[in-house]
């Protein structure tokens, strides 16, 4: 079993999320290469069935929520070609990284907090990036209200797999894995963190569960490469048990309309450390749930379209 040890340790100032964020901005460079090689390639397997699933749908309009290097919302891009794909992360290097791929549409947002209107996306799609939010539920209900009802949720997470295959795989999980990455990365705590939070995330039946309760209908759970991964679909039913942006995350709020607050909009133009233009909006409302900072990498019609629709539901 893990030492809990390996879960990123707050700085005096940061939850979770800023530990999590500060680790994945360290490796983001050699992010990919770790990944290729320590999975064996599978990843890509793993990327096309899932863009395969979401042709299916025929979506209009994909978010790639946590899209990290940008390597699914790639997929999902040559998958669905007359689709709309907006890859979005809270940690900026990993978006730089996907900006160094020729992606167009990328925003920094907290999955948590998403800077979107209620009912905009057809499609959300997370991989591997669900487990390291600080509450799963929230992200699930944020995912939940930015989706038009009847739509569409993938998500792809690493779970561990039933015997014989289990003892196996935790010992390359907790043993090899962190030892491999740190010659690739240079950072064994990142990998020493995955194998933590692996064994601490809800699968099957549980997860199948906890979707549902986020506003979801019909979760089904399909295990890749021996349960290794695990591959979750839903659709998205009525606003029963949606969490709206700006309620509180108690169980009492759920499904209750929030009061509405005023919203302001600021926007400026700079440069990051790599000469990257872009652009800083920032919404601001009375609930601290909704400062949302959007970074958006590249200034695209589709960015407009998706901030110019309104702040979502409680700002």
């Amino acid at each position: 079993m893990p030492d809990s040890s390996a879960i990123p340790s707050p700085g005096p100032a940061e939850g979770k999320g800023a530990a999590v964020r500060r680790l994945f901005g360290s490796i983001a460079r050699r992010y990919d290469l770790a990944n290729h090689l320590l999975s064996g390639g599978l990843d890509f397997f793993w990327r096309r069935r899932a863009a395969k699933i979401v042709r299916s749908w025929k979506p209009a309009r994909i978010l790639d929520l946590a899209t990290g290097s940008g390597d699914l919302a790639l997929a999902l891009a040559k998958a669905c070609p007359d689709a709309e794909v907006l890859g979005a992360d809270f940690c900026l290097p990993m978006l730089l990284a996907a900006r160094r791929k020729g992606i167009a549409n990328l925003v920094q947002a907290d999955g948590m907090a998403l800077p979107f209107s209620d009912a905009v996306f057809d499609t959300v799609t997370i991989a591997f990036g669900l487990r390291n939010m600080e509450s799963w539920q929230r992200g699930l209900s944020e995912i939940a209200r930015v989706l038009r009802p009847g739509g569409h949720v993938l998500v792809l997470d690493f779970s561990i797999p039933r015997a014989p295959f289990r003892g196996l795989y935790r010992f390359y999980l907790h043993r090899v894995l962190p030892l491999f990455a740190r010659l690739l990365t240079g950072d064994r705590g990142a990998y020493e963190y995955l194998g933590a939070s692996i064994e601490k995330f809800p699968a099957g039946a549980e997860m199948n569960t906890m979707i549902e309760a986020a506003g979801f209908a019909d979760a089904n759970c399909e295990p890749l490469t021996g349960g290794i991964v695990s591959l979750y679909t839903a659709t998205r039913s009525t606003d029963a048990g949606v969490i709206k942006c700006g309620a509180e995350t108690s169980p009492t709020s759920v499904g209750r309309e929030p009061t509405p607050t005023e919203t302001s909009a600021k926007c400026s133009v700079g440069k990051n450390g790599d000469g990257d233009v872009h652009e800083t909006h920032e919404r601001q409302g009375r609930n601290a749930l909704c400062f949302v900072p959007l970074v958006c990498l590249v200034d695209t019609p589709f960015h407009r379209r998706a901030i110019s629709q309104g702040p979502p539901t409680g700002l």
